[in-house]
């Protein structure tokens, strides 16, 4: 499972190097994130927000495990918890979208197809009045 971030709109995606525990730009891909936060913004406005995406290697996880499937979308449900969590805990706004980023994370990332989109969500600040 890859985490992906897009801080503002016409920034690249990030992804998250777990190694190195940095977020590391993947130049070129501006316009995939934008088509992801356009899906994203007809749920909720997105303008203010970081977005998050979570992508999924099926193949990989295909080579360890009986019915990848049920644990990839097991994952993905898990880490959108964590997140959570983690968000009120730094008192940051944050909201699961219930898209998984298809087709615009699985084909315009990855030519070779071996990228599934398996959700995102938005971050950002609380508004406080």
């Amino acid at each position: 499972m890859h985490t992906l971030v897009q801080r503002e709109i016409d920034e690249d995606w990030m992804y998250y190097d777990a190694q190195a525990h940095q977020l590391v730009s993947l130049p070129g891909t501006s316009t995939v994130a934008n088509t992801a936060r356009n899906a994203a913004n007809e749920l909720v406005p997105s303008a203010n927000a970081s977005l998050i995406a979570l992508v999924a290697e099926p193949d990989m996880a295909a080579a360890k495990y009986e019915n990848p499937g049920s644990l990839i979308w097991r994952n993905a449900g898990v880490l959108l918890g964590y997140f959570s969590i983690c968000a009120e805990a730094l008192a940051l706004s944050f909201c699961p979208l219930g898209i998984t980023g298809q087709p615009m994370l699985n084909s315009e990332l990855d030519e070779q197809g071996r990228l599934c989109g398996v959700g995102m969500a938005l971050l950002g600040r609380t508004s406080l009045s």
